[in-house]
């Protein structure tokens, strides 16, 4: 559609031109055809290559916003969630719990301030309990990627790409757990490193 409209574009400016041009040799004896040909020709060019440059970022904003439909549509949910699977926005002397989180117990832990994962086989199995009931939860595919990883084993490259195809989604959706953000640095990391 959009080159139908490129190309009626061009034959309507050209029929256009084609008058002007004759109008405008008609009236004025003295204009170099050549020099008056070369100035519509760059009139042309300029208007279709700032038409294709216009249609080009429509391209891309309407691309944008439907990664931006996508994730609301597929990782609003998980977006707000840190690791343990929980928002952390309760009060003091209330507990969060979620189904993600239940199953997830001990298999992250706080050191420093910091939530880091547990690589033992038993956390392991509970990454993978989660992935086979919550699939669109990026935690689990990040914390196999580090556990693999760091164990020296196979497999952890998948787990790593499917978080951050996950994270790439969750960190365009304005609310998200800013421990996204980290996550996502993190496993580009482990990727880019040779």
């Amino acid at each position: 559609m959009y080159w139908f409209g490129q190309i009626l574009t061009i034959v309507l400016g050209i029929l256009g031109v084609a008058i002007i041009r004759t109008f405008i040799l008609s009236r004025l004896s003295g204009v170099n055809e050549r020099h008056l040909d070369t100035v519509f020709f760059i009139i042309l060019v300029s208007v279709f290559t700032i038409n294709w440059i216009i249609h080009d970022q429509e391209n891309k904003q309407t691309s944008e916003l439907k990664g931006t439909v996508n994730a609301l549509r597929n990782y609003s949910e998980v977006a707000r969630l840190n690791p343990y699977g929980l928002m952390g926005v309760v009060g003091p002397g209330l507990t969060e719990r979620s189904p993600t989180s239940k199953v997830l117990e001990g298999a992250w832990i706080e050191r420093n301030g910091k939530i880091v994962v547990v690589c033992d086989d038993s956390s392991l199995e509970k990454f993978r309990r989660v992935i086979n009931f919550y699939p669109s939860f990026p935690w689990t595919y990040y914390a196999l990627a580090v556990c693999l990883r760091t164990r020296g084993e196979q497999g952890w490259r998948d787990y790593a790409k499917k978080a951050i195809q996950i994270f790439e989604s969750t960190t365009l959706l304005a609310g998200h757990h800013p421990s996204h953000d980290e996550g996502f640095k993190e496993l580009r990391g482990y990727l880019d490193a040779p």
